[in-house]
């Protein structure tokens, strides 16, 4: 009998692990070229510039490669892995710069996509925000 009750947790809970501990990994690009940034954008701007990672609740992983960044704007491609709701895939965009320490993008679906340097040098925050939640990822 309790061999019953402990398999009756034990399932529920690797299927879990499987559905959402094994999220895929993002796709990116064949060519990835990242310029470095110009002496005028300031260091804590600059500093944003390669490559981010990270995952939203273990459930989607996600990838931002800044590839040229200036004072007013940044080229990125932002990439994510396959999660129940979403097939991977990846796109090329343009982010603003917002304060001197970040870049923001807002995707067809109004979600807004935001890269944070923080004080400590490669310290980034990352915030993808959509009508309904506001998910940090990196």
């Amino acid at each position: 009998m309790i061999k019953k009750k402990v398999a009756a947790l034990l399932i529920p809970f690797l299927l879990i692990v499987v559905l959402y501990g094994c999220a895929s990994i993002p796709p990116l690009p064949e060519t990835i070229n990242i310029v470095p940034p110009s002496p005028d954008v300031p260091p804590k701007l600059a500093a944003l510039s390669g490559g981010w990672k990270g995952n939203f609740n273990s459930l989607v992983n996600v990838t931002v490669i800044v590839e040229k960044i200036n004072v007013n704007e940044a080229e990125i491609i932002y990439s994510w892995g396959d999660a129940p709701h979403l097939n991977a895939g990846y796109v090329y965009a343009k982010s603003q710069v917002l304060n001197g320490d970040s870049i923001q993008y807002t995707d067809a679906e109004g979600g807004v996509l935001t890269l944070v340097m923080e004080q400590e040098p490669d310290n980034v925050t990352g915030y993808r925000d959509n009508p309904y939640f506001r998910k940090c990822f990196i």
